[in-house]
């Protein structure tokens, strides 16, 4: 079992987390809706397979990567 980084409640960056997030994943820092591109560090990283809230844990559960993809050309 994988320990939590960031644990539920925790103010980061002014936002307030929905849920424990496990090390090295992500969470939303503002609120998206299905197909919305996901940016991590200004770069597209992968589109939200559903609606995502402020602080929810954000991972392949939710987020289909688009990067390395032959089929998305």
């Amino acid at each position: 079992m994988q320990m939590a980084k960031v644990r539920s409640g925790e103010n980061v960056l002014e936002v307030q987390t929905a849920e424990s997030i496990p090390y090295g994943h992500k969470f939303a820092m503002k609120a998206m809706v299905k197909g919305e591109p996901i940016l991590k560090y200004g770069e597209v990283i992968g589109t939200a397979t559903e609606d995502i809230a402020v602080g929810q844990h954000t991972h392949i559960h939710n987020i289909e990567s688009t990067r390395g993809r032959g089929d998305l050309r």
